[in-house]
Order: structure tokens, then sequence, then C-alpha cells
């Protein structure tokens, strides 16, 4: 017996639209994004991938609710998030909005895996900048335990992004800058000079969130900025470079 099979996503910023396709790829089952769906009911085996937004699934309410009789179907869900998908904690208050978005039924029937996101800052629209630095505001004041795995992320987003920019420059560097911008356009700094030059993604996180938080003065933020300055070859220990000194990226 054929079954129809259908992978259903909705992408805001690209990520989620990757996995759809290299999934689609792999099990040569078709793609679709949720807004060109016409019929969810004609198939046995549903997934959906969509991205999480304040608490919320992308598109998850207004498409897995269609769903008439959910008891001879495969679902499955796939949310794609910045936070740790590893983190418990995260993964309960995932499951939980979830619960408040769908059908008691379509919930229990669901397989829900957590995928992991990523963020380009350049390409965000005004509603989800303010909603980033929304984030950031919140992170001053807090217990280091008390902070959610999504203020980290975003953290984190911004140091991957240097220790990438190190990498494909073949770099390491030796003083990590921290920079926040005001709306009034005032900039303040925060920076780190290192005895020993680093690359790698966590040391840069370490230092950068501790930076961030000992910088930020209350203030609504309109730019948060890292820095890798003071570099050297990956080879050469001693020799000095400034090539990402006036960069935030």
């Amino acid at each position: 017996m054929n079954t129809m099979k259908i992978i259903i996503y909705a992408s805001q910023y690209g990520s989620t639209k990757q996995y759809a396709d290299e999934l689609s790829k792999r099990t040569g089952i078709e793609a679709v994004e949720y807004t060109e769906l016409t019929d969810i009911n004609q198939y046995d085996t549903i997934v959906y991938l969509a991205p999480l937004y304040a608490g919320s699934v992308m598109g998850l309410k207004k498409t897995l609710n269609k769903i008439r009789d959910v008891q001879d179907k495969k679902l499955i869900v796939g949310t794609v998030g910045l936070a740790d998908p590893n983190d418990k904690k995260n993964r309960e208050e995932i499951m939980n909005g979830i619960k408040q978005q769908v059908h008691g039924c379509i919930y229990n029937k669901a397989r829900v895996h957590f995928l992991r996101g990523a963020i380009d800052y350049s390409n965000l629209n005004l509603k989800h900048k303010t909603m980033m630095a929304f984030i950031h505001r919140k992170v001053k004041g807090m217990k280091e335990e008390e902070k959610t795995a999504e203020i980290k992320a975003v953290i984190e987003e911004l140091s991957k992004e240097v220790s990438e920019r190190l990498s494909k420059e073949k770099k390491k560097c030796k003083r990590i800058v921290v920079n926040v911008k005001d709306t009034n356009f005032k900039v303040s700094s925060k920076s780190i000079n290192l005895n020993e030059p680093i690359i790698e993604s966590e040391d840069i996180i370490k230092l950068a969130k501790k930076l961030f938080v000992d910088n930020y003065s209350g203030k609504m933020i309109r730019l948060v900025g890292v820095t890798a300055g003071n570099l050297v070859p990956l080879k050469d220990r001693n020799a000095q470079m400034s090539l990402f000194d006036d960069d935030e990226y």
C-alpha cells in the first residue's frame, strides 16, 4: 500500500528551509511551504518544520489544526531555534508552547524533534531586531543560572561570527572588544587583552558574554558588536595585525 508523504515547512530567514530541502533531497519526499499547502488531509505521513519565535512555532496552529483525523497519520514536528536543542528547560518550554497551539489529539500524536538554527543579524526585520534588543536588555542584572537559553544563544551567535571570520582569515586574536550603542547613538566599549591568542568560539563566547554584561548600562540598546583585534597568524604567536579592529559583526 502506497502512502502519501509530505514535508511542510515555514521559514523566516532560511535556516528551516535548508533543513526541509536537505530532508527532501535525502528522502525523495516533496517539500512545500506551509502557505502553499492545499489539502493536508490527503497525506498519511506529515513532517512539519518551522522556526521558533516568542515561544510559538511559526504556522503550526494554522497548519496542523486542519487535520481532521490524526489517528491513522504519522506526524513529525521539527522545531528550529537559536537555543541549545539539548537543553532540558528549553525543550520543556517548546513542548508547552506546542501544547498551547494545537489540539490535544495532535499534540499526543506528534513526535517532536529539536533542531538548532542560525541567525544573520543583517537580515533581521524590524520586528525581530526589536525582539533581539529586548533580549539584550534583559541580560544585565540576571544571575548566570537565571539567564534563559535564548539570551545565551543571542550572545553566542555574535561571538561565533567572530570565530568563523578568524578561521577564514587563518588568524587568532589577542584582544576581544564588545561595543554597545544605545538609542542615543552613544557607544561604550569594554575590552580584554590576552596573553595567549584564541580562535575557538567557546573561548570568545565566554569572554564576550562577560564583557557584554559588564558593559551594559541599562539603557535601550541599538547595536551590540563583538570585535577581534590584535591578530596573529595561526602559526605565529608574536606577530600582530589589526584587520578587524574597526569591524563589528
